[in-house]
C-alpha cells in the first residue's frame, strides 16, 4: 500500500504514530495501544536500519567469491580467444576497421557465445530448482508440488539473463580493449610467449621447460590458478557448512531430557502464571511407569510478582526466580563456578542463567538479598550457567522501572536459579512450569503411547529429544542437499574449467610444440613436457586454494557459524584435495589424449599456421 519499499521502517513509524500507537523493540506483552514493526528481510536493500550488515556480509562474501570465479574463467577463455584470432583483427585493422568496431566485434562474440549458455542454464537451473524446493517443502502439505507461476518464471529468467550478461560484459571488457590496442604490424608477427629475460644453463630439462613457460606470464598465470582455486574454495566452504551441522548443538538449548512434559501455552510460549502449571498427577502417573529413570521440575510463579514486587535489594534489575530440581542443574552447561549439591540443598546459594551476550551483573561468590514482597532472603551465587528455553520460560518478559509509566526505562533481566523449596518458601508458589525426565531406551515406544494418550486431556503437552532430533534431523537433510546439490555444479565447473585451462593452453601453444618436434623432440616427450606444465597449475592451485580457504574460514565461515545454533566449526580440507586430486589426474589422461587428437595432421602443415 506503500509507493515504494524505500525507508520502509520510517514510513510504519509515521503509520503507528499517526494512528496513537507506540512501537516497541523488546520482546513480551503488549498493552492495547502498544505494536511492534517487523521489516521482511527482502526489503535489505530499502535502507532498513534495522538491518544487521555483519550478519549479511558472509552471504556478500560468497556471492562476491562466485562472481570473481566466473569472471575469471570468462575473462580466460576470451583472453585465448582474442590471442587465437589476433592476426585475423588485424587484418581487419588493415582494411580499415576501427579500435571501437573491435572491441564491439569482441562483445559481439561473447554475447553470440552467452546465449546459449543462458538458454540452457535457465531451463535446468529451473528444473532443479523445482526438485530442490519439493525436496525443502516436502513434509509441509501446504507447500508441496510447487508450481511456479509464469510471472514466477519470467522473473528468474530476466534477472539470470541480466546477471550473466553483466558477468561477461565486465569479463570481456580487459581483451576487448587489448585487442582494440594492438596494431595491424604487431598483430601479424605477434606472440604471446615474450621472453624478458635471458636464462642461462648448461642443461635443459622437460621440467625447466614446463616451469619457464608456465611462470613466463605472471598475470596469466595468477588468473588461471585463481579461477581453479576460487571454484574448489566455493565447493570446499559448502561442505564445510553441511558438513558441520551438529545435532547435539541444534537440540541443547531446547531440551536437555528425553521427555518434558507442560501445559500447551507453555509450549506455545504463552506461559503466564501458576495457573498454568502442569497438573502432579501426570508426574505421579509418570514415575511410576515402568523404565522411568529420574527426572526433575522447574518452578516459576509467572507474572504474579514484578518489579518492584520482586526485586534485588541495592541494584535496579528484574529478577526472574526459578525454582529448579537437582537432576535438570546436572543437566546444564555452566560458564562460571560449579555445582555443589551439599551447599544447595541448604537453601542459600543460587544460581544465575546467563542468556547469550547479555551478561549478568553478579558473578560466582557474589552475595545478594532477594526481596519478594517485603520478605528478604540473603544468598550466594554459586555460579552461572546457559540460560535458554531448555530450562526457562519460552519467551522474554519486558519489565519497566516504573510498571504505571510505559515510557520509563526496560529493565534488564536477571534469571536466578533457587533450590525449590526456599523457592517455595520465598514466593509462596508450588507451581511446576514444566518436568523434564529420561526413560531406559527400551522403553521409550510405551512411553511415546502413554504420553499420546495424555494428550487428549486440555491442560497437557509434551516434547520429547526424539521429536526434536528427528525435526533437527529433516533440517540437516534439506540443507544437505541443496549443499550436495551445489557442490556438483561447483565441482563439474572446476574440473571444467580445468579441461578449458589444458586444452586452450595446447591449442594456444600448438605452433611452438610443433617446432619443438621440428628439431628433434618426441611425441612422447611433448606429452611429459604438458603434462608437467598441468601438474604445475594443480599444485600451484592447491597452495592457493589452502591459503584462500584459510582466510575464507577466518574472515567469513566461523563468524557465520558461529552465529547459528547447529553448527560447530572444524576445518574441511578434504574437498580441495579431492578436487585438486581430479585435476591431477585430468592432467595426466586428457593432456596426452587431446595433443594426439590435435597433431594428427603432418608437421609441415601445422608450421604453415605460422605464416
Amino acid at each position: 500500500m506503500l509507493k515504494n519499499s524505500f525507508m520502509i521502517r520510517n514510513k510504519l513509524l509515521k503509520i503507528a504514530e499517526k494512528n496513537g500507537y507506540k512501537v516497541v523493540d523488546d520482546p513480551g506483552n503488549l498493552s492495547e495501544k502498544e505494536i511492534r514493526i517487523g521489516v521482511n528481510f527482502a526489503y535489505i536493500f530499502s535502507g532498513d536500519s534495522s538491518f544487521d550488515f555483519k550478519t549479511f556480509l558472509p552471504y556478500l562474501a560468497f556471492l562476491i567469491l562466485v562472481i570473481v570465479a566466473g569472471y575469471l574463467i570468462i575473462n580466460n577463455i576470451f583472453k585465448i580467444s582474442v590471442n587465437e584470432d589476433i592476426k585475423l583483427l588485424g587484418l581487419l585493422k588493415t582494411i580499415g576497421m576501427t579500435k571501437p568496431q573491435i572491441k564491439k566485434l569482441v562483445h559481439l562474440e561473447s554475447i553470440a557465445a552467452s546465449l546459449p549458455s543462458i538458454i540452457v542454464g535457465d531451463i535446468v537451473g529451473i528444473s532443479i530448482g523445482k526438485i530442490i524446493l519439493n525436496k525443502i517443502f516436502a513434509n509441509n502439505e501446504m507447500l508441496t508440488d510447487v508450481k511456479l507461476s509464469l510471472m514466477v518464471i519470467i522473473l528468474i529468467i530476466l534477472f539470470s539473463t541480466a546477471f550473466t550478461l553483466l558477468t561477461v560484459f565486465l569479463s570481456v571488457m580487459r581483451p576487448a580493449r587489448f585487442a582494440a590496442k594492438v596494431s595491424p604490424i604487431d598483430a601479424s608477427r605477434y606472440n604471446e610467449t615474450t621472453i624478458k629475460k635471458k636464462y642461462k644453463s648448461e642443461n635443459i630439462s622437460l621440467g625447466k621447460l614446463a616451469r619457464r613457460q608456465v611462470f613466463s606470464n605472471k598475470f596469466r598465470f595468477i588468473s588461471i590458478i585463481l579461477s581453479m582455486s576460487l571454484s574448489a574454495v566455493i565447493l570446499n566452504s559448502v561442505l564445510t557448512y553441511t558438513g558441520n551441522i551438529d545435532l547435539e548443538k541444534g537440540i541443547s538449548d531446547v531440551i536437555t531430557t528425553d521427555y518434558n512434559i507442560a501445559s500447551p501455552k507453555y509450549f506455545r510460549y504463552m506461559y503466564l502464571g501458576s495457573e498454568e502449571g502442569i497438573d502432579k498427577k501426570f508426574i505421579d502417573e509418570i514415575e511410576n511407569y515402568k523404565g522411568f529413570k529420574s527426572g526433575g521440575a522447574l518452578y516459576y510463579y509467572g507474572y504474579e510478582y514484578d518489579y518492584p514486587d520482586i526485586k534485588i535489594e541495592d541494584n535496579k534489575v528484574a529478577p526472574i526466580l526459578l525454582g529448579i530440581d537437582d537432576y535438570l542443574i546436572n543437566k546444564q552447561k555452566f560458564i562460571d563456578g560449579e555445582f555443589d549439591k551439599d551447599k544447595w540443598q541448604t537453601g542459600n546459594y543460587i544460581i544465575i542463567g546467563e542468556y547469550g551476550d547479555e551478561k549478568s551483573a553478579f558473578k560466582a561468590g557474589d552475595k545478594i538479598k532477594i526481596n519478594v514482597n517485603n520478605k528478604v532472603k540473603e544468598v550466594q551465587v554459586m555460579g552461572k550457567f546457559e540460560y535458554n528455553f531448555s530450562n526457562g520460560l519460552r519467551y522474554f518478559p519486558v519489565i519497566k522501572e516504573d510498571i504505571n509509566d510505559e515510557s520509563s526505562p526496560t529493565l534488564s533481566l536477571e534469571y536466578i536459579y533457587m533450590n525449590p523449596n526456599e523457592y517455595s518458601k520465598l514466593t509462596g508458589d508450588k507451581s511446576i512450569m514444566s518436568y523434564g525426565f529420561d526413560v531406559e531406551d527400551s522403553e521409550k515406544e510405551n512411553f511415546d503411547n502413554l504420553l499420546k494418550t495424555f494428550e487428549n486431556e486440555p491442560d497437557f503437552s509434551y516434547d520429547s529429544r526424539d521429536l526434536q532430533i528427528k525435526s533437527t534431523m529433516e533440517f540437516k537433510n534439506l540443507i544437505e542437499f541443496a549443499g550436495y546439490s551445489l557442490s556438483i555444479v561447483l565441482f563439474l565447473i572446476s574440473v571444467l574449467n580445468f579441461i578449458n585451462v589444458i586444452a586452450t593452453e595446447i591449442l594456444r601453444n600448438m605452433v611452438n610444440l610443433s617446432i619443438l618436434e621440428a628439431i628433434g623432440m618426441t611425441k612422447k616427450n611433448i606429452k611429459k613436457y604438458l603434462v608437467k606444465k598441468n601438474l604445475i597449475y594443480s599444485l600451484s592451485g592447491l597452495v592457493f586454494s589452502f591459503i584462500i580457504m584459510l582466510l575464507v574460514d577466518k574472515f567469513i565461515l566461523m563468524d557465520f557459524m558461529a552465529a547459528t545454533k547447529w553448527t560447530s566449526y572444524k576445518f574441511v580440507i578434504m574437498p580441495l584435495i579431492l578436487v585438486n586430486f581430479v585435476n591431477i589426474i585430468i592432467g595426466i589422461l586428457f593432456t596426452g589424449r587431446f595433443y594426439e587428437k590435435h597433431s594428427q595432421n603432418s608437421l609441415v602443415d601445422r608450421i604453415r599456421s605460422l605464416e
